[in-house]
């Protein structure tokens, strides 16, 4: 990870994903590009047609992207959309 680099001095500024940035020790979060810079990178999800554990998959789908998950995933640098 670029963030790797001002941690252990290497460099004095990254720019990288907020998500990866976050966790990262040894380097202090500025915040976000203003937003007509600011790139968003869209996660998706989708489930095998052959999958054998369909309802499983759905229902963690269900749970993932429900609301009592959406304080972890901002607490993580993420939007949770």
């Amino acid at each position: 990870m670029v963030a790797e680099f001002v941690a252990n001095g290497e460099a004095e500024i990254a720019v990288q994903q907020m998500s990866e940035l976050v966790s990262m020790k040894g380097t202090d979060l500025v915040g976000p590009f203003p937003p007509e810079l600011n790139l968003i990178s869209q996660i998706t999800v989708a489930i095998a047609a052959g999958s054998k554990k369909q309802e499983a998959a759905t229902a963690f789908i269900k749970f993932f992207t429900g609301p009592d998950v959406a304080p972890a995933i901002k607490a993580k640098g993420m939007d949770p959309g």
